[in-house]
């Protein structure tokens, strides 16, 4: 808190001062004393970035890190919460105004539109002219930001006071889970091994019984029935894999991400072609035969491009070792040799 209410060193508007609290323990009086460090930075429009726009609410901006705040719930952007109240003192206003069927935080020469609702969230883009100039509920710059979007359709006046608020627009985001760039050198997590010492209280568990036969058998493709067929589809495969989705984890900086499984079996993929090339393994096709998806960085949309792309699909990996199995049979109970 401390951290929190001190000014910024510099005048510089574009100017972001980050501070970092470092408290010292004192070991000679069992810690009955200590003392307090802050640690200055300055960033030159660094935090300039998406989901930043609510900057543009302050002077001499200082950013404490480490500050504790909410956890934020899938689908949520990022940018700075506020409560309603804080919002309308910051634009020097007391309501909520309605204009043309939209939900405005208006002040003289700054604005705040929503453009999102999500998990009980809004999410508000900030716009405002530089020169302290009034702006107008028909800014052209509303719509282009709006759009469409109606916040009453999802909450009531009444409602919006209480829900969560987020001050920060993403005009434009890029999925890179399955995507050429990011570094696919994965190392391990380093978790321990399962204990082998495991006790359950009235569970059974049986490795079942093994079928010993003395014949080979081989099914043929029109025997199997259309339900087996499927399941080795490798479409049918794609299909089910992407109404679902999996949680990355990076460990160091403790961060996780909710991916739709689609990206996350190409991430994968590379991710297991990079092994073997590091492995000294190597791989049969070279990195321009790889045909990339028309429009990378777009998730779901870009993973199915990609694995449903024939060229993709008929790219070998390795080469298969096909040995002839010559089998002979005797007379009497000799087994087939």
């Amino acid at each position: 808190m401390t951290a929190a209410l001190r000014s910024s060193p510099t005048e510089k508007i574009t100017t972001i001062t980050t501070i970092t609290p470092i408290l010292e323990i004192g070991a000679e009086t069992n810690g009955k004393s200590f003392q307090a460090y802050f640690g200055q930075k300055q960033l030159d429009g660094s935090l300039r970035s998406v989901g930043q726009c609510w900057q543009d609410l302050f002077w001499n901006l200082v950013v404490v890190s480490g500050f504790p705040v909410r956890r934020r719930q899938p689908r949520q952007e990022p940018g700075l919460e506020c409560s309603v109240g804080m919002l309308t003192a910051l634009l020097r206003t007391r309501n909520l105004a309605v204009f043309c069927d939209n939900v405005f935080i208006k002040g003289f020469c700054t604005m705040l539109v929503p453009t999102k609702y999500s998990n009980g969230t809004v999410h508000w883009h900030v716009l405002f002219n530089e020169d302290g100039s009034r702006i107008p509920f028909t800014d052209p710059r509303v719509h282009d930001v709006v759009g469409d979007f109606d916040l009453r359709k999802h909450q009531t006046l009444s409602n919006i006071r209480s829900a969560r608020h987020i001050v920060g627009w993403c005009e434009d985001a890029a999925n890179y889970a399955g995507a050429k760039e990011p570094n696919y050198a994965i190392k391990r997590t380093r978790f321990k091994e399962p204990n082998s010492r495991i006790a359950f209280d009235r569970v059974t568990v049986s490795g079942g019984q093994f079928v010993s036969v003395g014949f080979s058998v081989a099914i043929g493709k029109k025997d199997k029935p259309a339900r087996v067929q499927k399941t080795s589809d490798y479409h049918k495969q794609l299909e089910w894999v992407e109404r679902r989705f999996v949680v990355f984890y990076e460990p160091e900086e403790r961060r996780a991400w909710l991916v739709d499984r689609l990206s996350a079996l190409l991430h994968l993929v590379r991710a297991n072609v990079t092994h073997r090339w590091e492995e000294g393994r190597g791989v049969i096709f070279e990195d321009q035969e790889i045909k990339e998806a028309d429009y990378p960085h777009t998730g779901k949309t870009a993973a199915d491009a990609f694995l449903r792309n024939e060229a993709n699909m008929d790219l070998r990996i390795y080469q298969r070792w096909n040995r002839p199995v010559i089998e002979s049979s005797a007379e009497g109970d000799t087994e087939p040799s």
